[in-house]
């Protein structure tokens, strides 16, 4: 059946029936980044515009899809994998780590400063990495798609893999193709924004917590030295307790 939802141009179709009899895994993944990615994305970024929560199983069905595509590129090696659906894979990841620690922040629940920041850190250093991969992929599909319209566009009708497709669905497809990895690159910077900002409220917080400990410790001191000086001691204590605290809070 495979090959009559390819006949018919129905992709989704297509992926089903492949996936299933697991008989042409490169297939799948080039159908997965030329055409299932780029349109379960655009719809749950148009739902996520609109406030609307609809979409969400075509993104799970998607991730569950390419995490059985990374399985099987793990034992079989799948051509432009880690460049090309890898990138969509990693990007869903990141999108729920980064979800998960900001609801975590919160509610505070992320745990210590020193460990969300650890967690962070190796956040920040795996969307960098990602901005590059979305980077390279946009652009190798760009002139992709530039150098095969001159050879769509000879004729109203081509072939591709044996079957003819019109020019305008191709047309159509690559133009979805290309918003969406547009798409993605800025939304990768604005998770990076979002770092940065939850990077920056650990900073805060792990001064106030440093800036804090050291007053805790110079009081220790002083009290230390208080009680050595018995009764007068008590009374300067109390006479730079009033005089500090107008500094301190």
């Amino acid at each position: 059946m495979a090959w009559w939802a390819r006949s018919r141009g129905e992709a989704y179709a297509e992926v089903a029936h492949l996936s299933r009899s697991g008989s042409n895994w490169q297939r799948v993944h080039e159908l997965v980044v030329a055409v299932l990615a780029p349109d379960c994305l655009l719809r749950a970024w148009a739902n996520q515009s609109r406030g609307t929560v609809g979409d969400t199983h075509f993104r799970d069905k998607l991730y569950e899809l390419l995490t059985g595509i990374e399985q099987v590129d793990q034992r079989q090696p799948i051509a432009h994998w880690v460049s090309r659906g890898g990138v969509y894979l990693e990007f869903l990841r990141l999108e729920n780590e980064l979800r998960q620690l900001m609801q975590q922040q919160t509610n505070d629940e992320a745990g210590s400063d020193q460990t969300l920041g650890r967690k962070l850190e190796r956040l920040d250093m795996r969307l960098r990495q990602l901005a590059g991969r979305v980077s390279a992929f946009e652009s190798a599909r760009r002139q992709e798609h530039a150098n095969e319209r001159p050879k769509m566009t000879s004729s109203a009708c081509a072939l591709s893999g044996g079957h003819v497709v019109r020019v305008g669905s191709v047309d159509r497809v690559a133009l979805q193709e290309m918003a969406c990895l547009t798409d993605l690159a800025t939304r990768v910077s604005q998770f990076m924004v979002e770092l940065c900002k939850m990077q920056a409220a650990v900073k805060c917080a792990g001064d106030i917590t440093d800036d804090g400990a050291a007053k805790a410790g110079r009081l220790q001191r002083i009290y230390g030295a208080s009680r050595r000086l018995g009764g007068w001691g008590i009374l300067i204590l109390l006479c730079f307790c009033g005089m500090r605290r107008f500094v301190w809070h």
